[in-house]
């Protein structure tokens, strides 16, 4: 009954066995082809837990029913032997009683009990052999059925042994796909991010170009706004030019040069510093012929600022301007030599943060000093200024991009222009940097406009003052011509008249345009203009006069 009880317990474990590793197989396979996705592996992982409770309270029952099988077999297996042991020693001495009793009894009759004995002994012989056969024969059938189950056991241990390492093999797919699972969230959460930052960026360069489309149209407006004023500047110069051709000549009076005078200009304040910047501004001034030389010689004493101002107390009032120019180019003039000016000319180099133009605007201002220094010839500087221009240049890839231009017969301004060109198409920039670029050069067309618009303003102005001014002299020298006439109506009707007191003497007719003159002289109107105009304008006027008159 225990053999048939084993034999059913141990067919149960390994059905239950085979069904589970099917499950098993089965829920890996449905795991597999449904996806990893967090469900399957939730109810993987739960399913896996109750497959283990089961297996371990399978294997612990199991191993409590080997332990009393194995108890009751090893009981069983002594007790037999111990029972066969001491029916073999009960009949063995039963046997030497009986050889012993024999040896007695064949000292009494031997010939009578001979022969029972002998047949006794031999049925116990044979009793006790068969005896010892059966005893072996259960012996082998033991160990044979110990040799299964120990066969069976370790069976059952490899089986167990597997099932853990598939175990592990699923745990750790399980946590592999887990970690999988974690790194698609982690790439996913990236990808959402990089998408939004996409889009960002995009409304940003959407917003930029939108940008860039206002600021050129606005470019292009300003553009041609600046032509329009521009042409409308080069209409005013030359309407400006014949006015002064027509105006500012000088008029001749009876036996005098009466010289008009005119406002004073101004000049960019000078502190000491860009002296040869300011002396280029005066002596255009200077060559215009458009103002006279005291006129030119107070606005250079007026734009003196600072320190500079205290050498006035060295130069006489009567200087002409060349006199102070020449006064103020030897106190804060250049005071290199010629040859100083050369070997800087020929070692100056594009520095890191300076642009081609300002580049070629130092160099060309090297030369021109150079020039007036009598150290260089102007026939010269063409091909002078394009040899250091590149030689000088600090980028490498401006210098072989301009080659061609270099060896070849460009000018120096085409060899400007063209490395301009590529310093702009070389230098990266995004669209922010393009949009300030865009809106400093508005601002900078804005300003160029403001000051166009002043300097308009300021031709316009001094052309109402010159017509101002023409149409007081004009008037000036009628009311002197009729001051002239009523003198001379005076004299011609003074011994003509009835007396000194008489109504209608020559008070009353000598003076025919006195009251005309009087309301019509501009020089009795106080407008806001003259009330604003330079404290020594009038003095400044009839000093030139007095200059005029004395020449």
């Amino acid at each position: 009954m225990n053999t048939i009880d084993d034999y059913l317990q141990e067919e149960s474990i390994n059905g239950v066995e085979h069904m589970l590793m099917n499950e098993k197989s089965t829920d890996c396979f449905e795991t597999q082809l449904n996806g990893n996705t967090p469900d399957t592996l939730r109810y993987l992982d739960e399913h896996m837990r109750k497959l283990d409770v089961t297996l371990r309270e399978l294997k612990y029952e199991d191993r409590k029913r080997e332990d009393k099988t194995y108890v009751s077999s090893a009981d069983h297996i002594h007790t037999r032997i111990r029972d066969n042991s001491s029916i073999v020693a009960d009949r063995n001495s039963g046997i030497e009683e009986r050889l012993s009793n024999r040896v007695v009894d064949t000292r009494l009759s031997r010939n009578e009990t001979g022969s029972a004995h002998k047949y006794e002994l031999k049925e116990d012989i044979r009793r006790v052999h068969d005896e010892y056969a059966e005893i072996r024969s259960q012996s082998e059938k033991y160990e044979i059925k110990n040799c299964q189950l120990m066969k069976s056991r370790e069976d059952e241990e490899r089986s167990h042994r597997m099932m853990l390492e598939q175990r592990l093999v699923l745990e750790n797919e399980f946590e592999r796909k887990r970690q999988a699972e974690k790194e698609l969230l982690r790439n996913i959460e990236q990808l959402e991010l990089q998408e939004r930052a996409l889009l960002q960026q995009r409304s940003r360069n959407e917003l930029l170009d939108r940008e860039i489309a206002v600021r050129r149209m606005k470019d292009a407006d300003m553009n041609r706004r600046l032509e329009v004023l521009k042409q409308k500047e080069r209409v005013l110069k030359d309407k400006v030019q014949q006015k002064n051709d027509n105006y500012m000549i000088r008029e001749v009076t009876t036996n005098d040069q009466i010289k008009l005078s005119t406002r004073i200009p101004t000049l960019p304040s000078f502190d000491g510093k860009n002296s040869e910047e300011w002396k280029l501004e005066a002596v255009c001034m200077m060559r215009t012929g458009l103002y006279s030389d005291y006129a030119v010689s107070q606005a250079i004493r007026n734009s003196l600022k600072g320190d500079t101002r205290r050498i006035l107390l060295t130069i006489k009032p009567s200087e002409s301007a060349e006199e102070l120019i020449a006064k103020m180019t030897e106190n804060f003039g250049e005071v290199k030599s010629g040859e100083r000016i050369v070997q800087d000319f020929y070692s100056a180099k594009q520095n890191e943060t300076e642009s081609c133009s300002a580049w070629g605007i130092r160099l060309e201002a090297l030369f021109q000093q150079a020039v007036n220094k009598g150290e260089k010839e102007e026939r010269k500087r063409d091909n002078k200024l394009k040899e250091r221009f590149w030689r000088g240049l600090n980028s490498e890839q401006l210098k072989s991009a301009t080659r061609v231009s270099y060896e070849s017969n460009d000018s120096f301004e085409k060899l400007k222009r063209k490395t301009r060109l590529e310093e702009e198409e070389n230098n990266p920039v995004n669209a922010t940097g393009n949009t300030l670029v865009n809106q400093q050069s508005t601002d900078d067309r804005l300003k160029v406009l403001d000051e166009m618009l002043e300097r308009l303003k300021t031709i316009e102005a001094e052309m109402s003052n010159m017509k101002k001014r023409n149409l007081e002299g004009k008037r000036e020298y009628e009311s002197y011509e009729a001051t002239k006439s009523s003198d001379q109506d005076r004299r011609q009707n003074r011994h003509t008249n009835r007396g000194r007191y008489y109504r209608g003497g020559y008070r009353r007719g000598a003076y025919p345009n006195r009251e005309q003159n009087r309301y019509n002289n501009p020089e009795n109107e106080s407008t806001a203009e003259n009330k604003q105009s330079h404290l020594n304008e009038k003095a400044l006027s009839r000093q030139g006069t007095m200059e005029a008159k004395q020449k």
